[in-house]
């Protein structure tokens, strides 16, 4: 080898970019050598500060070598956005998984006896009396933007009036979209017909394209499902919804027949501390529209009784009507 060619090796060894094939032809040289470290080449002139650097980096690693390339600098202006990258990422990240961690409101749903008809109050305080064999279908808790329900049969309902949340029922492709108001809706399966009677307030029909009606009291839409049409008339609205009120007129009625009555109604179990007084007659009138505590309120109030709430059922109690009737 001569002496250019080995200085020329040397100082690529020495700078790190030497190649593995020029690695190995310094190694085969070195081997071959029998002189002294400081022996002094008369066809090579290379210095022996070189030799003890090419034997100190061949005793180092003799198996491998890997150049290293030379690190560019990292622009600083990049590293404000890598970590407001990172910070998104994470605050994401949590988001999600404290999301995910929450349980969405469930579903519930209510099929109406075939006697009587059934009253339920919703979780904002709206209040439903459906038809017998009518079915609704809700949210356990409304969300914070809307309230919205699914009605397969006859339902009368009275809303709450929430301006930021509209209340809007299904009932296949028509949707009643209200803000507070009572009106009746007829959907039962096998008609034609989905009718919407308005008693008061405002009331706005629409099908998935367009607004159908917007109705005031004593205003109904006919939509008919087969053809689309809409009809819009002028209609005695109490008469319309005479259904959901007249199952509740009492005329020398027993308490006990009453009790029965409103717990198939309301939903809720109904006891006589005393049998006594469960055998008084009552007469009485309601809307149909009350809660069971108000129409509970004035049967008791009528027979001098009272109740009271225990675990899973409503107590009545109070003297009964013996000492009336002995008069």
């Amino acid at each position: 080898m001569d002496s250019k060619r080995l200085s020329l090796l040397l100082q690529k060894q020495k700078l790190g970019i030497a190649s593995q094939e020029e690695i190995k032809e310094l190694e085969e040289w070195y081997n071959k050598l029998d002189y002294p470290l400081d022996h002094t080449f008369t066809d090579e002139a290379t210095a022996k500060d070189m030799l003890r650097d090419l034997r100190a980096q061949l005793n180092q690693d003799k198996e491998q070598f890997v150049p290293i390339k030379p690190i560019k600098p990292f622009p600083f202006k990049y590293i404000y956005r890598i970590a407001a990258s990172v910070a998104l990422i994470c605050t994401l990240s949590v988001t999600w998984y404290f999301s995910s961690q929450r349980k969405s409101p469930e579903k519930t749903t209510l099929t109406a006896r075939s006697k009587p008809n059934t009253f339920l109050t919703l979780p904002d305080g709206s209040t439903v009396i459906l038809k017998p064999g009518s079915k609704i279908r809700y949210l356990t808790s409304f969300t914070a933007k809307s309230r919205e329900v699914e009605l397969v049969g006859e339902g009368y309902f009275d809303i709450k009036r929430d301006v930021s949340r509209p209340f809007v029922i299904h009932t296949g492709n028509i949707r009643t979209r209200v803000l507070g108001t009572a009106f009746n809706i007829n959907a039962e399966p096998g008609r034609k017909d989905i009718i919407v009677t308005v008693t008061r307030g405002k009331v706005q029909v629409e099908d998935k394209s367009k607004v159908l009606a917007v109705l005031l009291a004593g205003k109904q839409v006919t939509y008919n499902k087969n053809t689309s049409g809409v009809l819009k008339e002028a209609v005695d609205a109490e008469k319309k919804t005479l259904w959901a009120k007249q199952d509740m007129q009492f005329e020398e009625v027993r308490f006990g027949d009453i009790a029965s009555y409103l717990a198939g109604r309301y939903g809720k179990n109904i006891r006589f501390a005393r049998a006594e007084l469960a055998e008084c007659p009552i007469t009485a009138s309601f809307s149909g529209e009350e809660s069971l505590q108000e129409v509970l309120d004035i049967l008791c109030m009528t027979r001098g009784a009272s109740y009271v709430e225990k675990e899973g059922y409503l107590e009545i109690s109070g003297d009964g009507c013996k000492a009336e009737r002995q008069k």
